[in-house]
């Protein structure tokens, strides 16, 4: 086989029988990887440096907060159909002040009286922490209630559902994928690489109609 160096970035979804693998690609997800740049303790940049030149093997663990972190998807209405491209989007700033609170534009843009305007499909991804899981959702949608966005809608995922999660298990499987790749990665030094899992307890794809809703 060939030496890869880069990202690897697994797809997961969550069944009765535990987190089941559903892609790979060696590139950062997008949502996923920003709810993990929300968790990471380190600066980035390095290991970034360190996998592309070789030596990620010689650099120390990567720190975790304990604090989970989730992601909330405003895309434009019609979305992933036809879609209006132009719309004037406000309240991003404000957002962005509330603590524990980024919100990473995936697809917007400037127009001639310097406004912010959507771009794209998935435009904004409204990224909380907090101290526990729930927490850390109501706080995403108080960023995500700063917005100004007629044009766009938002995702969410039943807070039954998570509670289902954490007692079952799944976010603690998913977990522990997660840290078995990362020594499956460090101890490959001829084949330097970083290894991201999405954590079920950070950010969650979970492709079902039934466990998802649109809010207006």
């Amino acid at each position: 086989g060939s030496p890869f160096q880069g990202v690897l970035f697994a797809g997961l979804m969550v069944t009765a029988d535990g987190p089941k693998v559903v892609e790979f690609n060696v590139r950062f997800g997008d949502p996923e990887g920003q709810v993990l740049m929300m968790r990471i303790e380190n600066d980035l940049v390095p290991y970034l440096q360190a996998t592309a030149t070789g030596h990620l093997a010689d650099m120390p663990p990567i720190s975790w907060t304990a604090e989970p972190a989730i992601t909330v998807v405003m895309a434009a209405n019609g979305y992933p159909e036809a879609y209006q491209k132009g719309s004037v989007i406000e309240g991003v700033d404000a957002a962005n002040r509330m603590e524990g609170v980024v919100v990473f534009e995936a697809g917007t843009g400037g127009d001639a009286d310097n406004a912010r305007i959507a771009t794209g499909g998935r435009v904004l991804n409204v990224t909380a922490s907090g101290e526990t899981l729930h927490y850390a959702v109501d706080r995403a949608y108080a960023a995500v209630d700063e917005i100004d966005w007629p044009e766009g809608m938002r995702r969410t995922v039943y807070m039954n559902l998570l509670d289902r999660m954490v007692n079952s298990g799944a976010v603690n499987q998913t977990e522990t994928l997660f840290n078995e790749a990362m020594a499956w990665a460090s101890e490959r030094e001829d084949r330097p690489m970083t290894a991201w899992l999405l954590l079920a307890g950070s950010r969650l794809d979970l492709r079902r109609k039934d466990i998802y809703r649109a809010r207006d």
